[in-house]
């Protein structure tokens, strides 16, 4: 077995959630060299966990057989652990064992039976203000609130979280959640505050497959007429 990851992965990386481990994609090679009484019936098999069902042998026939001395393995389909069509950040086991066409060996040893693992990492998150510009509002419009909103790239199973961060930050409050923005000062208050926004995998999913973003700042200027 060789790993062969098909493209798209970060630098350094051979497998990236949401890059290079979707449903259909191939993640390995079989070889068998010599041929040996073909065809070949194959199987996958654990390797210590369940996770060896997200995969399958490419090319065999009806019944799990093939002559070929090159045979692909790629990700199911109908692979347990997708999330979003792509295999979930984390660790994962199969072996691949053959039998020949006179069902030998019976038991299987190193020659027909190889074990592997391979390791899908998590994705870099970055986010970005959806108008980066300072914001500019006199208190009277500062009073009737509005909201602050970022962007996660990836977007999908991601959430953003706001923050003030420094300046005259008693001046408003920002909900963690929306970025909607609550004017707490009177008429003749002003000042200037920096807010932040980070992304990061949604807690609802239960799932770990980002790296939080760097944060990202803005500023807010509040003014008296």
């Amino acid at each position: 077995y060789t790993k062969q990851p098909q493209t798209g992965a970060g630098a350094g990386t051979d497998y990236e959630f949401s890059k290079n481990v979707n449903a259909g994609q191939i993640v390995g090679n079989i070889s068998v060299n010599p041929q040996g009484v073909m065809p070949l019936t194959y199987s996958i098999e654990t390797n210590g966990d369940n996770s060896y069902q997200n995969f399958e042998i490419d090319g065999l026939n009806s019944s799990s057989a093939s002559s070929s001395t090159s045979l692909n393995v790629k990700i199911k389909s109908s692979a347990p652990d997708l999330v979003n069509g792509g295999l979930k950040a984390g660790t994962y086991k199969f072996c691949v064992s053959a039998v020949d066409a006179n069902g030998d060996p019976t038991t299987a040893t190193s020659d027909s039976k190889v074990c592997t693992s391979f390791t899908v990492e998590k994705t870099n998150l970055t986010v970005a203000f959806d108008d980066p510009t300072q914001v500019k509002k006199s208190a009277a419009d500062a009073a009737k609130g509005w909201n602050e909103t970022a962007t996660a790239n990836p977007s999908a199973g991601t959430k953003v979280a706001y923050s003030k961060v420094s300046g005259d930050i008693s001046l408003i409050n920002i909900d963690p959640d929306t970025g909607a923005i609550t004017f707490t000062g009177t008429a003749s208050d002003y000042g200037k505050i920096t807010i932040q926004a980070v992304a990061d995998d949604d807690p609802s999913t239960g799932l770990d497959n980002y790296n939080a973003s760097s944060p990202v700042t803005k500023e807010i200027v509040i003014y008296r007429e």
